[in-house]
């Protein structure tokens, strides 16, 4: 290319080629710059946001650990009742077997005086 040949509006033609250029270029570092601030913006909230997420899942470990744990309480508790319960229920038993026996007994006593008695007097 022969620039002798050229003229001053090829030239001002390249001067507005360049600062379309120049100005191009700034347009493009400053949307850079606002992606890049973005792209930080959202890489910030993401930590956040796994953090959260990860204190959330601690605390439902923990929770699910205490109803796991209450859980077990409640059937220790429960199996526990059940054998004073069957305990109970054979004292129960065995209570009034005794009383049924004390009570023939006593009948039986209470029949064998009331004979003596009877028969000392006939006397």
């Amino acid at each position: 290319m022969d620039f002798s040949k050229r003229t001053e509006n090829d030239f001002d033609d390249l001067d507005s080629v360049d600062l379309i250029n120049e100005t191009s270029q700034i347009e493009m570092r400053q949307v850079l710059t606002i992606i890049k601030k973005r792209e930080e913006e959202i890489d910030r909230r993401e930590s956040v946001l796994n953090a959260q997420i990860a204190e959330f899942e601690s605390e439902m470990r923990k929770i699910n650990q205490i109803i796991q744990t209450t859980q077990e309480k409640l059937q220790n508790q429960e199996a526990e009742l059940n054998r004073q319960t069957q305990e109970f229920e054979s004292q129960k038993k065995d209570f009034q077997q005794t009383k049924q026996l004390f009570y023939e007994q006593s009948k039986r006593i209470l029949d064998e005086l009331t004979s003596k008695n009877r028969e000392n007097i006939a006397v």
